[in-house]
């Protein structure tokens, strides 16, 4: 997998939040819904994208250097919200405890910090995903850079972007110039709206071009806009474009991989009252020795260790006890990966694990034998088999197969314990020994994933119908994520 580099727009991000979830405050009265919203996306980036870098990019405070030259540039908004203001140096404070670089530069905006750490990662290889719903960030797209909307869980790239807009990421700023920003109050040319300066793009390629080309424009009143207004669409393009190169001086290797500060985050959420949230972090905590009973382990003594939700179990000598034998280790192990159940294990925070399975239609053959605490189940040999099903043709054959299913085991993967916020990762069904089958639906990137809406979709008839009969090991858990997903 590639190195990742996440980039916050913070502000963006936090109005987002704001808006969207009802006003709460602490338990002593401060103000806390942005907070909330935040840290419970921070929390869900770390844990379900696994960024090699995460970074918060910050607005710089005073005059900009696009209201020096152009005053009107954002001068209609209006006062940020009385109850959010209060709310920035908690936010802050909270960022700095899960060890997320802030950053910023005197004069410019986040979308320019954005944009010059775009361009540094990109040189060093790596890929990008930006976290914003200001448009302005069209323009960096490219290759190895990606528009994330976290709402949604959607990403936007080049060709979404000639789908939406009809322009290159390169063609973006000349776009916007001609539009115009009516949010940001760039003014762009009148009577120039989306489709007809995406036609105009398309035509003569860049600004310039157009301008140049002011008499080949369809209708005498663009012809005369075009003419006009030439010098306000090139002003314009000058504020739209952003600064790929800021002397932000970013220490890229100790920043790397972020690993929160735990203890901290639980005091801010308790002084919060986030009760959720101080659960939630623990995952993100050093690997705890656990006892011999605990993690029911062999007399081998031989240790398996997790250092978080996606690592591979490593021999370690500070870890859980886990036995040496083939079987009794899988008894212990998720069927459908190489990580411990966390839900068997009873673990806080997050419900399972995510992501497509290394394990494709293999065959894994062993012998059951019995243990201390468990009767014997068979010594003949048991072969195992696991299916992904990643694909819309697999999971129409899926599907196929289910309906004539008079009893089937279900079992949901998910980002966390409550079914109110928590996503679904994927469902894992079997119904005959040794097969299994695992359907993904979110995880890392590059992963190969079916969409959530789809698989709730042609599931639902299924979970539906009077004659089923489920098997699970914890039904009314799975059963309130059902119902809270339709």
């Amino acid at each position: 997998m590639p190195d990742t580099v996440f980039l916050i727009d913070t502000f963006s991000l936090m109005f987002q939040v704001f808006h969207a979830i009802p006003p709460m405050t602490s338990p002593t009265g401060q103000p806390t819904n942005a907070v909330f919203g935040f840290s419970r996306d921070l929390v869900s980036l770390l844990q379900v994208h696994r960024p090699t870098w995460l970074i918060c990019a910050l607005e710089s405070t005073g005059i900009g250097k696009r209201e020096e030259l152009y005053p009107e540039y954002k001068a209609h908004r209006g006062e940020m919200p009385e109850d959010l203001r209060p709310q920035i140096p908690l936010l802050i404070e909270t960022v700095e405890a899960f060890r997320i670089p802030v950053v910023n530069s005197a004069g410019w905006e986040a979308d320019d910090v954005i944009a010059t750490l775009t361009r540094e990662a990109v040189a060093r290889g790596h890929q990008v995903r930006i976290v914003t719903s200001d448009k302005d960030a069209r323009q960096l797209l490219g290759p190895q850079v990606q528009i994330l909307n976290l709402r949604k869980n959607t990403y936007l790239d080049e060709a979404a972007l000639l789908a939406d807009w009809g322009v290159r990421p390169d063609q973006v700023v000349d776009f916007q110039s001609l539009v115009g920003d009516a949010v940001d109050n760039v003014p762009g040319v009148p009577l120039v709206g989306p489709k007809k300066a995406a036609a105009l793009l398309q035509q003569f390629e860049t600004l310039e071009g157009v301008l140049a080309n002011a008499d080949k424009a369809p209708g005498a009143k663009l012809k005369e806009n075009l003419k006009t207004f030439a010098d306000q669409a090139r002003l314009s393009q000058t504020l739209v474009r952003l600064n790929q190169h800021l002397d932000l001086n970013f220490d890229w290797d100790a920043t790397r991989n972020p690993q929160p500060d735990v203890p901290a985050l639980q005091s801010l959420f308790r002084k919060f009252g986030f009760g959720r949230l101080v659960n939630d972090v623990k995952q993100f905590a050093p690997a705890e020795t656990v006892t011999h009973s605990e993690a029911g382990a062999s007399k081998s003594g031989r240790k398996l260790s997790v250092r978080s939700l996606f690592d591979d179990p490593v021999d370690d000598s500070s870890s859980i006890d886990c036995p040496e034998d083939k079987p009794e280790a899988e008894s212990s192990l998720s069927s459908f990966g190489s990580l411990p159940s966390l839900k068997d294990q009873g673990t806080e925070g997050t419900a399972g694990t995510e992501g497509t399975p290394s394990l494709i239609e293999s065959e894994e053959t062993a012998t059951a034998t019995s243990t201390d605490n468990l009767l014997p189940l068979s010594t003949r040999p048991i072969t195992r088999r696991w299916e992904t099903i990643d694909t819309p043709d697999k999971l129409a054959a899926f599907i196929d197969q289910l309906k004539q299913q008079p009893r089937f085991c279900l079992d949901l993967e998910t980002t966390g314990l409550d079914p109110r916020s928590a996503r679904i990762v994927g469902w894992a069904f079997c119904w005959q020994p040794g097969m299994a089958y695992y359907l993904p639906t979110l995880g890392p990137l590059g992963s190969t994933l079916l969409n959530g809406a789809t698989v709730i979709e042609v599931l639902k008839p299924i979970l539906e119908s009077p004659s089923l009969r489920p098997v699970n090991q914890n039904l009314k858990f799975d059963l309130m994520f059902l119902a809270s997903h339709g």
